[in-house]
Order: structure tokens, then C-alpha cells, then sequence
């Protein structure tokens, strides 16, 4: 018979609980307790019931006992994880691996680990998405646009960008997402909408209390790209690779072509200053869509916003008659069947127009708070999305951590602290909270 010594490490963001044999081959064994002991876990969860309601609030007592959140077979460490709640952890993070050895029994090789849910409910850049993110529909008096990104400004409200010249040809300042005239939720309202010349065709919309954020791209059904930085026109060169997304195009791959340009939009608000030639791919409906750079296949800096598409043609003090620019003339002027875009280009405002023109927070004055483990804060910045913290927060001097209307901080307070340094602060808004 093989004996075995139990080793419990510090439960921090993880628990781990090893079993190393004093004698013996003990795998054979390991895997029959690990699938003994899964089937205990998931019949207990299928006994108690743990899904959450809207309200967040448990069906059973003894999910709040003990928070299973999920569990799951490591066959590379012949280990079974358990994952708990981390919304519901309530007790010391001692008392949880004693209560799962009274579940499972003891000796069995397990791992527990902290964990959450994020719905992201986002099948196509046309339907309803939860939370906001960009290169998705909205849409306002009967207009569509796409959303460029969520953002906040200089004043602390916290919403997201969108194009300024579907956001003036509105005669209310209502937006909804996904369209309005389907069944469709009111989103926000436009709250900074300049006349010109500027420099950049943008809008920006403060969101409803309720309506979540989030610092993302849409990429795919339900999958996103991360936003990590803003880049300015001048960090980008002629010639370098741009990605574009908007509602009815899609992704597309581009190319810089040329850069400060003013053209002349006199319909909406004058001469637009410092604008982008690109090539890329670009629909009705796309105005808004958000340009992007990738880091790699999860993660972009974000470069600025769509305006319009446009042809150009040569011309000649010779010609006896001006080209008949209409859409079908420009895809099909070099008559090049390699060429289905004809002389299409692109316009985009860059991120320094936008910020200018809607008077935005610099990027880096974004919260990111961590996914797991302490967060330290260390500049000025602005919450724009719920974040539950597993670990200490220490706000460090001289910076200011803001929360705002509708936005939610949870921290375990039970377990851990929040530091705010002498010379720093946090800034609670009306509305806003920390748990």
C-alpha cells in the first residue's frame, strides 16, 4: 500500500495541493482518485444547483459554502482543478481546500484555483453586443454607424467614439445599439460633437449607467481583440500594414498611402485637417469603424477612425469631357480584373484628431486594471468597465484613481486591502462604487 504526504501551498491568485509518494507507483492510483473525486465534484453541482441568477445571488446556501465555479480533468499533471468563484469567496482562503478534502476526500491531487465568467455575447458585428466594444453597429434616427471604441474624456464621463458626421446628420443625439428600429437598447447620447474645421469626423457618445465597456475590438463571433496603446499619425510611416473593421465590411487588411490631407467636408463641419490616405476595404455603413495596427493574433494599438472612402482620377487640360466618378465607374476605371477596388481610397482621422477634437484622456489614463493578483496604481487614470481584483490595490502617490458613474471596483475586503498612498486619491463619482 502506498502512503502519501499531503503539501498545502500559500493560497494566493491559486491553491495547490501536491501529492508526492513515499513509496511506490502511485499513478495508477492518482488517476483513479482524480476521476473519482471529478465525478463527486460535478455531481455536487449538478445537486446544488450553482447557476447565478441576474441577480447574482446563489440557488442553494451551500454554494456560497463552497462556490464551485467549474472544474476540470489536467491530464498533463494527472491533477483535478477545481475553480471557485471568485465573486462569492467569502471565506479566509484557508478554510476552502479543508471543506473540498470533505467533498472529495482527502489524498487526491487537486488544484484550486480562482476564477470568473466574462459574457461576452457578440455573434456578429450586426447583432446586440454586451459589453460595448468596437467595430460594431449603432445607430441613431435612422442612421447606422460603427463604433470606433470605448473611451472617456477630460470631464470623467465615459462612453465611446463614433463618426461625427452620422452623429450631426441625427435630429436627437439618442444612440442604440445594435438598430434602432429592430429591437434595439438606447445606449447613450452624444455629448461632444464640434463644428469646424477640425480635425478629425468624430462624435462622442456618453453611455447609460448601465451599459458596460470594455477596451476591445471585435475580431470574430466572440472574440476580441485587446486594445493595448494609441499610436499617433507621426508613429506610423508610409508604406506600414493598417487594419480596418467596420459593420458591414468586416476585417480588411491595408496599406498607408499618404498623410496630411485636408479635404474639404463643408456639408457637416468645413475643412477636415490632417487626414489619411489608406487602402483598405469600405462599405456604407462602415463610417466609424475603428483603424488598428496588430501587435499579434490577440492584441492591437489603435490608430484612428473611418471617414469615408473616395476616387480619384488623373486629369488633363486635354480632356474634353470631366470622368464620371459614380461608384460603378470608379471599381471598374483600369479595367484590371485584378483589381476589383478600381481607384478606391480611404480617409481616416488618426487618434491625435480624435483626442483634440473630443477632448479624450490620453490612452495610458485608461485603467487596466490586472485580470488576477495585486494592482498598483501608478498614474492619474479613469475606470471606463466593471473589474473584480483578487488581490491588494495601492493607489501610489501623486495619482488619482476615478471611478465613475456606473462603473463597479469590487475587492475582497475580507481578504485583502485598499491602499491609498499619502499624496494619492481615489475619486468615487455619483454613481460609481467600490465593494
Amino acid at each position: 500500500m502506498s502512503i502519501y504526504a499531503l503539501e498545502v501551498e500559500e493560497f494566493s491568485d491559486t491553491t495547490i495541493i501536491e501529492i508526492s509518494s513515499k513509496t511506490g507507483n502511485p499513478s495508477d492510483d492518482k488517476k483513479s482518485k482524480v476521476k473519482e473525486a471529478h465525478k463527486k465534484v460535478t455531481d455536487f453541482m449538478k445537486d446544488q444547483k450553482t447557476n447565478i441568477d441576474k441577480k447574482g445571488k446563489s440557488a442553494k446556501s451551500s454554494f456560497d459554502s463552497l462556490p464551485i465555479l467549474g472544474t476540470y480533468t489536467d491530464e498533463s499533471t494527472n491533477e483535478l482543478v477545481v475553480i471557485l468563484n471568485n465573486e462569492y469567496i467569502k471565506k479566509p482562503f484557508n478554510q476552502y481546500p479543508p471543506m473540498l478534502d470533505d467533498l472529495i476526500g482527502k489524498n487526491v491531487p487537486v488544484k484550486i484555483m480562482t476564477g470568473k465568467f466574462f459574457e461576452q455575447a457578440c455573434n456578429s458585428q450586426l447583432e446586440e453586443c454586451r459589453p460595448l466594444v468596437g467595430g460594431i453597429v449603432e445607430s441613431g434616427n435612422g442612421l447606422m454607424g460603427t463604433i470606433t471604441l470605448p473611451f472617456a474624456d477630460e470631464n470623467g464621463k465615459i462612453g465611446f467614439i463614433i463618426s461625427g458626421h452620422v452623429a450631426r446628420s441625427s435630429s436627437d443625439s439618442d444612440v442604440f445599439q445594435p438598430e434602432e428600429w429592430a429591437p434595439a437598447e438606447q445606449v447613450g447620447n452624444v455629448i461632444t460633437d464640434p463644428d469646424g474645421p477640425r480635425f478629425s469626423d468624430s462624435a462622442f457618445v456618453e453611455t447609460l449607467p448601465e451599459i458596460e465597456l470594455a477596451m476591445k475590438i471585435y475580431k470574430s463571433p466572440n472574440q476580441f481583440y485587446n486594445v493595448m496603446d494609441a499610436k499617433t499619425s507621426s508613429e506610423i510611416d508610409i508604406g506600414d500594414y493598417i487594419y480596418f473593421t467596420g459593420k458591414n465590411s468586416g476585417e480588411s487588411l491595408g496599406g498607408l498611402l499618404a498623410k496630411d490631407l485636408w479635404i474639404e467636408n463643408s456639408e457637416d463641419y468645413g475643412t477636415l485637417v490632417n487626414q489619411q490616405i489608406a487602402y483598405y476595404v469600405a462599405e456604407k455603413g462602415d463610417s466609424g469603424g475603428p483603424i488598428f495596427e496588430k501587435i499579434d493574433d490577440y492584441n492591437v494599438n489603435f490608430l484612428g477612425i473611418h471617414v469615408a472612402k473616395a476616387c480619384f482620377s488623373d486629369f488633363s487640360p486635354d480632356m474634353e469631357h470631366k470622368p464620371d466618378l459614380n461608384e460603378e465607374e470608379c471599381a471598374d476605371e483600369d479595367n484590371d480584373e485584378d483589381n476589383d477596388e478600381g481607384k478606391w481610397l480611404a480617409i481616416y482621422s488618426p487618434w491625435e484628431g480624435i483626442r483634440a477634437d473630443l477632448g479624450l484622456v490620453d490612452f495610458d489614463e485608461i485603467c487596466q486594471p490586472p485580470t488576477s493578483g495585486n494592482w498598483v496604481v501608478t498614474q492619474d487614470c479613469i475606470m471606463i468597465s466593471d473589474a473584480t481584483i483578487d488581490g491588494n490595490v495601492s493607489v501610489e502617490s501623486p495619482s488619482l484613481l476615478t471611478v465613475p458613474e456606473g462603473v463597479t471596483l469590487d475587492i475582497d475586503f475580507e481578504n485583502q486591502n485598499l491602499t491609498v498612498k499619502s499624496g494619492a486619491g481615489v475619486l468615487i463619482k455619483q454613481g460609481g462604487t467600490i465593494t
